[in-house]
C-alpha cells in the first residue's frame, strides 16, 4: 500500500519538473548542410526550445537540409 502512495505523487512531480523544464519560446537562428553538402540559407524560427526550433527549421527548407547537420542558437 505504501508503494501506491509513492505513484500516487508521481503525476505531480512530472508536471513540475516538465513545467520547470519548458522553455520560453524565443527565436532561433539555424544553419545546415544540404544532402549535397552545400551550406543552406540561414532562417529564423519562433521556439519554444532548441529541438522544436531544429524541427521546424527544417519545414522551412523543405526537406533539404540534412537533420544531423541542423545548428541553432538563440538569437
Amino acid at each position: 500500500m505504501n508503494k501506491i502512495k509513492h505513484l500516487l505523487w508521481l503525476p505531480a512531480l512530472l508536471a513540475v519538473s516538465f513545467a520547470s523544464y519548458a522553455a520560453y519560446p524565443t527565436n532561433y537562428s539555424c544553419s545546415a548542410k544540404s544532402y549535397k553538402g552545400e551550406k543552406l540559407n540561414k532562417v529564423t524560427v519562433y521556439a519554444g526550445g532548441q529541438n522544436e526550433a531544429k524541427g521546424k527549421a527544417m519545414g522551412m527548407w523543405r526537406g533539404k537540409a540534412l537533420f544531423n547537420t541542423i545548428q541553432c542558437s538563440k538569437k
